[in-house]
């Protein structure tokens, strides 16, 4: 048998080289082959144990090496032990095929090995005993070292499994994640798209007060200027009458006196003069008439403008209050939406937009109550001057009416003035039937008594005033126009009709 053979058998490093020694070498070889001989199975089953365990030491070591690197190299390791199992598993394949046909080899030799091996065999047993035991012991630990890999492959088998398992869970969870993000992202994008809707009706909608308050702006401006202009035409005809009756008075007082003597052409004077103030009055009252239609039409107006402003600013303050519960509406949605914009960028782009258009309505709303404030402020003071004006024309009205009474007894006055300086005489009881100032009837219980002074016949009311007369300075009963010196009053009355002028005459323009 040559020694390929028996390296062919064994295929262990102890085997060749107890082969290849000298001598003792031929007596160890023969010896293993009667071994290999009687009991091939046994042999090629520690053959294959040996190269097993050095196998799974050097794959345990390298196994160990690559845990060591990291949790991340355990589905490589694995692939790597079942790949080394499998050629182990070859390699055993392999061995079992050679030996089957060694045996039938060695079969064939056993007549030529026989003489040899009979008489060297009782010297090869304690070399063979030596051998043996150290295969044994190198047996022992390439076991030892194979139940520690086996060990150290199941716990990472063990590992791997965990391992593969936390990934599956892991996987699970990204993917309930996912689609619950994915969740959140649409409810977000809706509740967005139905703030925009929200927002661009509130946009409508401010835009339509905008345009209301616009046009009850207008409004208001064209009824002020309207009032304005019936302030301004009614402060024209107070001037003009201002401006009438003085004329009027200057004329009176620069005119020259002049009277006829004749009795019917004084008669005809004073019907004429009688008639102009049937005329005067007519058209005062006909002045007064219009300047009352005109005031109620005035006060009427400006009723109606309080109502319609008091009603439009009911209105205006419940669409503002609307509008500010649908902004704090749209505010509230606006931060609920904030949390969810933190996940998607595109969503915080789009929220900023909204805030850049929610300030600018706060803008716009807040210049709208500007103006408003503004016009409020236009609309009080438009009432304290009409106010202003209204008491004005009242004391106008009262002082025109004074006027015209203080210039017709004035005018009484004078014409009784200038009668009794033209012609005293005295009157008869049977001429007179009436008293001269009251011009009441006499009867038999009214007395007529006569003036001192002028010598006309008047009632005992009418001539109830005293004078003294006479050297020893006793009282006499003389009319109310003969009580005082005959031109003091003269001169008074025309001095209150000259400075007749109302007392904001003056401060108009200021007003």
């Amino acid at each position: 048998m040559s020694m390929e053979n028996v390296d062919v058998i064994t295929g262990g490093e102890v085997l060749t080289n107890q082969l290849s020694n000298g001598g003792k070498e031929d007596v160890t070889s023969t010896s293993i082959l009667e071994s290999t001989i009687e009991n091939p199975r046994k042999w090629a089953s520690i053959m294959h144990e040996d190269l097993v365990s050095e196998m799974n030491a050097n794959d345990a070591s390298d196994f160990i090496r690559n845990q060591t690197n990291g949790p991340a190299s355990n589905e490589t390791a694995a692939a790597e032990i079942e790949h080394q199992d499998s050629v182990v598993q070859e390699t055993v394949q392999k061995e079992n095929d050679r030996s089957v046909a060694m045996n039938e080899e060695n079969k064939i030799s056993d007549t030529v090995c026989e003489a040899e091996l009979t008489a060297t065999s009782c010297e090869m047993c304690h070399n063979y005993e030596l051998s043996l035991t150290k295969m044994q012991d190198a047996e022992r630990n390439l076991k030892e070292q194979l139940s520690a890999a086996q060990h150290l492959v199941n716990r990472y088998q063990n590992e791997l499994s965990g391992e593969r398992l936390y990934r599956r869970e892991m996987e699970t969870k990204t993917t309930t994640l996912c689609a619950d993000n994915e969740k959140e992202v649409n409810i977000a994008k809706n509740e967005n798209e139905k703030c925009a809707d929200q927002l661009a009706i509130v946009d409508e909608r401010c835009v339509k007060l905008i345009q209301e308050q616009r046009k009850s702006i207008d409004r208001l401006k064209e009824r002020l200027n309207m009032m304005n202009k019936d302030m301004h035409n009614l402060s024209n005809r107070y001037l003009k009458l201002l401006g009438a009756n003085r004329k009027c008075s200057a004329e009176m007082r620069d005119q020259t006196i002049e009277l006829p003597q004749d009795v019917d052409q004084l008669q005809f004077l004073c019907l004429q003069l009688r008639e102009e103030l049937i005329e005067t009055r007519a058209a005062r009252e006909h002045a007064e008439v219009v300047l009352k239609d005109e005031i109620t039409t005035l006060e009427t107006q400006r009723k109606e403008d309080e109502m319609e402003k008091r009603r439009i600013e009911d209105a205006y303050t419940e669409r503002v209050n609307g509008v500010s519960e649908e902004l704090g509406f749209a505010r509230s949605q606006l931060d609920s939406m904030k949390d969810a914009s933190s996940k998607v960028e595109e969503m915080n782009k789009r929220m900023t937009e909204y805030r850049k258009i929610i300030e600018d309505l706060e803008k716009q709303l807040q210049s709208v109550q500007k103006e408003r404030t503004d016009l409020e402020m236009t609309v009080a003071l438009y009432k304290q001057k009409c106010a202003a004006l209204q008491q004005e024309l009242n004391t106008s009205e009262t002082v025109q009416k004074d006027f015209v009474k203080l210039s017709q007894n004035l005018q009484i006055e004078l014409e009784k003035i200038r009668q009794a300086e033209q012609e005293v005489r005295w009157q008869f009881d049977e001429d007179v039937h009436a008293c001269n100032q009251c011009q009441s009837n006499f009867s038999k219980n009214r007395i007529k008594l006569h003036c001192y002074h002028c010598g006309k016949i008047f009632c005992s009311v009418c001539l109830s005033a005293t004078i003294p007369s006479g050297p020893h300075r006793r009282p006499a009963k003389v009319c109310q126009v003969d009580e005082n010196p005959v031109f003091e009053p003269v001169d008074q009355y025309l001095s209150v009709v000259v400075d007749s002028a109302p007392f904001f005459s003056h401060n108009l323009a200021a007003t």
